[in-house]
């Protein structure tokens, strides 16, 4: 006896869907650079 193959699922991919996580993820990221470069400013500015 053969065995059965399990026929694979095709997904559908919602893009706006993924592109919106994307553009959540970079924003998050901008926002804690922007952040930490304006602590390092904040710093270097007050002991010079």
């Amino acid at each position: 006896m053969a065995k059965k193959r399990k026929q694979k699922v095709v997904r559908q991919v919602d893009h706006v869907e993924t592109m919106g996580r994307d553009l959540k993820r970079v924003a998050l990221w901008v926002a804690i650079s922007v952040g930490v470069t304006a602590v390092i400013a904040a710093v270097v500015r007050s002991t010079t």
